[in-house]
C-alpha cells in the first residue's frame, strides 16, 4: 500500500495527524497528497468542532483543582457544612447585584487611589497615580489593584464556592448538570406559569 492510500485511510479513520506522519516518512508521495491531506485535516477539525461534547466536560476536574486550592489556603481546616456554603454563595450573588446596581463594569480592577481605575473607564480620567512612561504609554497604573472585581467576578466566586463544595464531597457535577439539562429540555414552555 502506498503512502497516499494509507494516509487517506488514516484520515477517514479519524487519525489525520498519524496520516501526516506516515506521509512524511513515506517515499512515494504524490504531488497533490499534501492538498488532500490538508483537506482531510481541515475536515477532521471541522468534524471535531461539530461533534457533541459532554455538556459540562471538565467541571469535575476543575472542582478538584478549586477544592485543592481552598484546602491549601486553609479553608477546610474545619468541616464546613452545606448551609454555610449555600449562604456564602448567596453572599457572592448579593455582591454581584451590588456591583450591578452601582453601574460598575462586568470586570474591572479597582483604583487604590479611589473608585474604578482610569484604565477601566470609558472616558479617560486620571487619579494622578499613573506616571506617564513614553517608552510604555499603555503601562498599568501603579494604583490599579491586582484583585479583579465586578459582576462577572462575583458570579465566578459563587461558582468557585459550588465547585469547592463539589470537590470536597465528591459530587459528580458534570453528571448532575447533564441529567438536569436533559430533564429541562423535556419541560413545557415557561413551565409552572411563574413570572420569573
Amino acid at each position: 500500500m502506498n503512502a497516499y492510500i494509507y494516509a487517506v485511510e488514516l484520515v477517514e479513520d479519524n487519525a489525520p495527524m498519524r496520516a501526516r506522519d506516515e506521509i512524511l516518512k513515506g517515499e512515494n508521495t504524490m504531488y497533490d497528497l499534501e492538498g488532500n491531506l490538508q483537506s482531510g485535516l481541515h475536515a477532521q477539525a471541522a468534524a471535531n468542532q461539530n461533534a457533541p461534547r459532554p455538556l459540562a466536560a471538565g467541571l469535575n476536574e476543575l472542582a478538584a483543582a478549586v477544592h485543592k486550592n481552598a484546602v491549601d489556603h486553609g479553608w477546610w481546616e474545619e468541616e464546613r457544612g452545606l448551609p454555610e456554603i449555600l449562604m456564602l454563595c448567596v453572599s457572592e450573588l448579593a455582591e454581584a447585584l451590588e456591583e450591578y446596581r452601582r453601574g460598575r463594569p462586568m470586570l474591572y480592577y479597582p483604583c487604590n487611589a479611589g473608585g474604578v481605575c482610569c484604565d477601566e473607564r470609558d472616558t479617560p480620567t486620571t487619579c494622578g497615580s499613573r506616571p506617564y512612561n513614553p517608552d510604555n504609554p499603555k503601562a498599568r497604573c501603579s494604583a490599579q489593584s491586582k484583585k479583579p472585581e465586578g459582576v462577572a467576578v462575583e458570579l465566578a466566586d459563587c461558582v468557585i464556592r459550588i465547585l469547592d463544595y463539589c470537590g470536597h464531597t465528591g459530587i459528580d457535577l458534570e453528571e448532575a448538570i447533564r441529567i438536569k439539562h436533559e430533564y429541562n429540555k423535556s419541560r413545557p414552555y415557561r413551565h409552572g406559569g411563574k413570572k420569573c
